[in-house]
């Protein structure tokens, strides 16, 4: 039944199906009352259990009658009251059946036609929120997922999504669970199991808290900087996904072309009062066209792809706002000191533009100075 709502989450299922393939399961859904009984129509109803598209119901002299209306020569189908019966799954019925077996608490909400929020907990020293994902097609599910750590109202360290089918690739995966959001299969024999186990094994990543000084904070005012997201770069490169950039509770990836505009908007806080580096065009230079960072793609293409990865770890801040642009600049918007890094993991990446970035970043920054707020934290 899952499997088809993924399809069409409003479906209805016919009680002469029910009761033919699933005989147990169906009496078993109704002593549960997992399942509503869906008013049947007497006139006008539609009928399309076997059929490649539904045929029209009407009422003749008592019985009832199936027709189809763009073929005329279709001989009408006679059926009894019985046959029309539907059921649909009740799906706050379904969340607290989940509830009772994973021990979760909570009031069920449907996010949308595709999320249903199920109950959540605190294990291990962590708050989890469980989902029901109902997803029909790839691209959608990862769409819906992503956007998962605002779309609920209230924090939540880790994200159990239980999906009938759909299942990510390593690679998706990985993002996703950078986000500390973690897809868990729906078990055919014991459907309101669910192994979560992933989630509490998964360590806790932690940025360290930063604070501004009065001095600081004046900079920020008059920088108008709109983040105070802290950023950790750590300098790893996993091979088959990418650059790891660590934020509060979630990892950002981002490949080598973004990462390496990330850098250079990094370099400019400390170039700079206000983090701006001029942007050029594809057609005059200058700018970071003439420093290359445009050589494969537009302008704002590259400022996209940079801004995507941080989506759903900015919360209260627009994409836009954190990659700022404005009369042809571009900037990082955020205060210096939100941005820390791994001078020895920077310097040894196997990027050679990476390298060189990261030793521009030092010599400008002068790390190892007294004081300097942006020390490797190995060092």
């Amino acid at each position: 039944m899952l499997t088809r709502m993924e399809k069409s989450p409003s479906a209805v299922f016919y009680e002469k199906e029910l009761a033919e393939r699933f005989p147990n399961e169906f009496e078993q859904a109704k002593r549960e009352k997992l399942l509503r009984h869906v008013e049947t129509s007497l006139d006008g109803g539609s009928y399309a259990l076997g059929r490649s598209r539904p045929l029209t119901v009407v009422s003749v002299g008592g019985k009832f009658e199936a027709f189809d209306d763009e073929d005329p020569e279709f001989d009408p189908v006679e059926l009894a009251l019985a046959d029309l019966a539907r059921w649909r799954l009740d799906l706050e019925a379904l969340a607290k059946r989940f509830q009772q077996t994973n021990r979760l608490t909570g009031t069920p909400d449907t996010l949308d036609d595709r999320l249903l929020f199920i109950g959540g907990t605190a294990r291990d020293g962590l708050a989890l929120a469980f989902l029901l994902g109902l997803f029909h097609e790839h691209r959608s599910a990862l769409t819906h997922l992503r956007a998962l750590p605002s779309s609920l109202p209230s924090r939540h360290d880790r994200f159990v999504v239980a999906c009938p089918t759909f299942t990510p690739t390593p690679f998706e995966q990985r993002e996703l669970e950078s986000l500390n959001i973690f897809v868990v299969p729906v078990n055919e024999r014991d459907p309101f199991v669910l192994d979560f186990l992933d989630a509490l094994q998964k360590p806790v990543r932690r940025v360290p808290r930063v604070i501004l000084s009065d001095d600081e904070e004046g900079e920020f005012a008059a920088g108008r900087f709109k983040s105070r997201l802290p950023i950790h770069i750590t300098g790893r490169f996993e091979r088959r996904t990418g650059n790891v950039v660590e934020v509060p509770g979630a990892e950002v990836v981002l490949t080598d072309s973004p990462f390496e505009l990330f850098l250079r908007l990094v370099i400019a806080l400390h170039e700079s009062e206000d983090g701006f580096v001029r942007r050029g065009s594809m057609g005059s230079g200058g700018g970071l066209v003439a420093e290359g960072f445009y050589t494969e793609e537009s302008i704002d293409q590259a400022v996209s792809r940079l801004r995507t990865p941080f989506r759903a770890a900015l919360h209260d801040v627009a994409p836009t706002e954190f990659i700022e642009v404005r009369a042809g600049c571009v900037r990082l918007s955020t205060h210096r000191r939100y941005v820390t890094w791994d001078r020895e993991e920077l310097l040894r990446h196997p990027n050679k533009v990476v390298r060189e970035l990261a030793q521009r970043l030092l010599r400008t920054t002068k790390v190892g100075s007294s004081g300097s707020a942006l020390a490797s934290r190995s060092s």
